[in-house]
C-alpha cells in the first residue's frame, strides 16, 4: 500500500513525462535537446520549496525512485550497445588504452 502513498509522486512523474514527450526532440544547431532534459528541469521546478507541490519527505522518497529509474536506464543503454560490439572490438588497441586514460584519468 506504500504504492497508494507516493501516487502524488507517481502522478507528477506520468505528467512531467508526458509534457516533456509533447515538446519533443529539439535540434539547435549541433545541439539536440532530448524529452530527458526537459523532464528533469520541469521536475527541478516543482521541487523548489516556495511553490510547496511537493514536500520535503516526497522529495526524498522520490531521490529513491530516481536510482531504479537510472538502473532501467543503464539497461537500456547496454542492449542498444550489445547489437554493435562487433563495431566496438574492430577498434581495437586504440579504444581500449583510450578507455584506460580515461578511467586512470578521473581518478
Amino acid at each position: 500500500m506504500q504504492l497508494l502513498g507516493n501516487l502524488k509522486i507517481h502522478f507528477l512523474a506520468l505528467v512531467l513525462t508526458v509534457v516533456a514527450e509533447f515538446i519533443g526532440i529539439k535540434k539547435l544547431g549541433p545541439v539536440v535537446l532530448l524529452p530527458l532534459l526537459y523532464t528533469l528541469v520541469l521536475g527541478l521546478l516543482i521541487s523548489i520549496p516556495k511553490f510547496k507541490i511537493l514536500t520535503i519527505k516526497q522529495m526524498e522518497k522520490s531521490a529513491d525512485y530516481i536510482g531504479i529509474a537510472v538502473m532501467i536506464l543503464m539497461v537500456k543503454v547496454g542492449l542498444g550497445i550489445g547489437p554493435n560490439l562487433g563495431i566496438l572490438t574492430s577498434a581495437g588497441w586504440a579504444l581500449l588504452l583510450q578507455e584506460l586514460g580515461h578511467f586512470f584519468g578521473t581518478i
